[in-house]
């Protein structure tokens, strides 16, 4: 806190009257964790101690703020104060951005102006949070505070999720919206609870859906090896892509309760069509050639990756997605595989179309007998010529001239 020496007071009137001053701010205050609470609570608190000042006050910070002097609005920041009264007053600066609020000590012994730096924080609030019966653990945003009843005063206004939890009881949760400068009150009945267990347990990816006597839903929740439901009368809907749903009526009392699950399946089918009696049928890469019955396939919902694999034919591979009962036709389309095809066959590779069928070795007459000659890059513009050596060429090499290509078959 600094203060000017009077003889210097109608010069540094004179100063803020010719020419505003702006002012950098001060780092402001940061948010404060309540040591209970966690890091994760914004807690924000004011100065307790209160400002000693004469009759001048200046307020030097850069932004604009309203500010109020006993509830009555003196200005915009910066701002000096030059007609404060003796005694004690309250001072607050505040805009939509933020607030400040602080107690004045002001005294006629202290001389000159009294310069401060309002470290403005967000608004705040207060929360009340109470239990039927008490003793619930009070979470904020998933930090524990502790149990109830309770109550976090200064904390940040806005939107948080409350959780009231209490072992034997229905768990609790809200959005609630903390007001800025005032208080907020939660009241929370709890209801008992019953911990069903289901025989058969409950498959993945299944969920539970619980409805009160006046049929609506009152919880839903993933399937898990046992659930917890309001005590009293429940009408359970259990549902999943891989069964039909299910209706269970239950009278739910006490501490915990079974419930037989008896679901019935879907079953849908892959119908195959063309498939060869040699090929084999994969379904995520499992062999399940042995479970095809005529051209069926019964299998469980879901994606699957369907393989067919025929000897001299390119694997046949289709992404299918099943669901409930349907049947899906599977038209099995393959290609030869031109490595297989290629292997059975002599290979002649000339850069010109052969010009007949008859060539010439030396002076004998050769007839061309399944000698594939490659005319272009493609598969399929092979071609196929006869031919029988004559003489004792035998399975030898022979050495063929057609006008000036020469080729050689092995």
């Amino acid at each position: 806190m600094e203060r000017l020496p009077h003889g210097t007071l109608v010069l540094c009137l004179v100063l803020l009257a010719a020419a505003p001053l702006v002012f950098a701010q001060e780092p402001g205050a940061e948010s404060s964790a309540d040591p209970v609470a966690g890091p994760a609570i914004r807690v924000h608190t004011d100065p307790t101690e209160p400002l000693e000042t004469g009759w001048l006050l200046f307020l030097r910070i850069a932004e604009t703020y309203d500010v109020y002097v006993d509830g009555e609005l003196r200005g915009t920041t910066p701002l000096l104060l030059a007609d404060l009264e003796p005694g004690k007053h309250s001072l607050r600066v505040e805009s939509e951005a933020g607030i400040h609020r602080m107690e004045l000590e002001v005294s006629r012994e202290i001389e000159g102006i009294t310069y401060y730096t309002p470290e403005v924080h967000p608004h705040t609030g207060t929360l009340s949070v109470a239990s039927d019966p008490p003793g619930a653990r009070v979470s904020l945003d998933g930090v524990d505070l502790g149990p109830a009843p309770l109550c976090v005063e200064d904390l940040e206004s806005g939107e948080y999720r409350l959780s009231l939890v209490r072992e034997g009881y229905m768990p609790v949760a809200r959005l609630i919206m903390v007001p800025r400068s005032d208080a907020l009150s939660v009241e929370a009945t709890l209801e008992r609870a019953v911990s069903l267990r289901f025989d058969p347990a409950l498959p993945s990816g299944s969920m539970v859906k619980v409805y009160d006597r006046a049929n609506e839903l009152v919880l839903e929740a993933p399937g898990a090896e046992t659930i917890r439901v309001p005590e009293g009368f429940n009408l359970l809907v259990v549902e999943s892509a891989a069964f039909q749903p299910q209706e269970i009526q239950i009278e739910a009392r006490g501490g915990e309760a079974e419930v037989a699950f008896q679901p019935v399946y879907y079953t849908p089918k892959l119908v195959f069509d063309g498939l060869p009696v040699e090929s084999r049928v994969l379904l995520d890469g499992v062999d399940v050639t042995g479970r095809i019955q005529g051209k069926v396939l019964i299998t469980e919902p879901g994606i699957h990756e369907v393989t067919v694999l025929t000897e001299k034919y390119l694997p046949m591979t289709r992404r299918v997605t099943l669901t409930g009962d349907e049947e899906l036709a599977m038209d099995v389309l393959q290609v030869r595989d031109p490595a297989v095809t290629n292997q059975r066959r002599r290979i002649v590779s000339l850069s010109t179309v052969l010009p007949g069928l008859v060539l010439s070795a030396g002076g004998l007459a050769l007839n061309l007998d399944m000698v594939a000659v490659r005319i272009t890059d493609t598969y399929s513009d092979y071609v196929t010529l006869k031919y029988t050596t004559l003489g004792a060429a035998g399975a030898g090499l022979v050495l063929l001239t057609v006008g000036g290509i020469t080729a050689l078959l092995k």
